[in-house]
């Protein structure tokens, strides 16, 4: 072996190793900087500027509401919130296969405040859970269109396909548009398993919403 070979080369790596940037050399702990990649925009549909929550509802139109000052907050979410809007459109999604059409959704979030604005809400609704939505088949709606669907809704629901809190007709004058719907709510986990499966329809006399049971599914 030529030891003097070896000298020099030790001295060459020991010089690359402890050499300045000014000579060509990288100091040690100094690695170069990585060249930036630029992102790559993935083919495939652009998603609907409200946020899709299922194939066809949005956020924008589970938050939307008729009390324009109380709209921008309606629509501060959480995750979590926005999860259990994702399981209450799914359900919707249920709907409109059942019915074999459109939905109009009424109202389906409500924040806290809105919820208090709301004639006749209840204080412990749903809605303000992000686990409730009240909704008509799309068009103009009329006793005969609502119990059409309410119905439907009903047969499928006795064949185990789909579930449900409650599913309740609800009729009253509040002093906007819908006077007559169809409210549907999430049920276990969210709700008391004993109170799930509830079939029901709504009046409001003298301000105050008076409920009947018609029926309760098994939970």
């Amino acid at each position: 072996m030529d030891i003097g070979k070896l000298i020099a080369t030790a001295k060459g790596v020991f010089k690359v190793l402890q050499g300045t940037e000014a000579e060509g050399y990288i100091p040690q702990g100094q690695p170069p900087a990585p060249v930036p990649v630029p992102h790559v925009q993935e083919a495939g549909p652009l998603p609907r500027a409200d946020k899709d929550l299922s194939e066809h509802f949005g956020l924008f139109e589970m938050t939307k509401t008729n009390n324009a000052a109380l709209q921008a907050k309606n629509r501060i979410l959480t995750d979590a919130q926005m999860m259990k809007l994702h399981e209450l459109a799914l359900v919707m999604e249920k709907i409109r296969t059942i019915i074999g059409g459109a939905v109009d959704v009424h109202s389906a979030y409500r924040c806290p405040d809105l919820n208090a604005a709301t004639q006749a809400a209840a204080k412990k609704s749903q809605h303000m859970l992000c686990e409730a939505c009240d909704w008509s088949p799309a068009g103009p709606d009329t006793v005969e269109s609502i119990e059409v669907a309410f119905q439907a809704v009903i047969a499928a629901a006795r064949r185990g396909e789909i579930v449900f809190g409650q599913l309740i007709v609800e009729q009253a004058q509040r002093g906007y548009s819908k006077s007559i719907w169809i409210h549907i709510s999430l049920g276990r986990p969210y709700r008391d398993p004993s109170r799930c499966g509830e079939i029901m329809r709504m009046v409001e006399k003298d301000g105050v919403a008076v409920y009947t049971l018609i029926e309760r599914l098994p939970a």
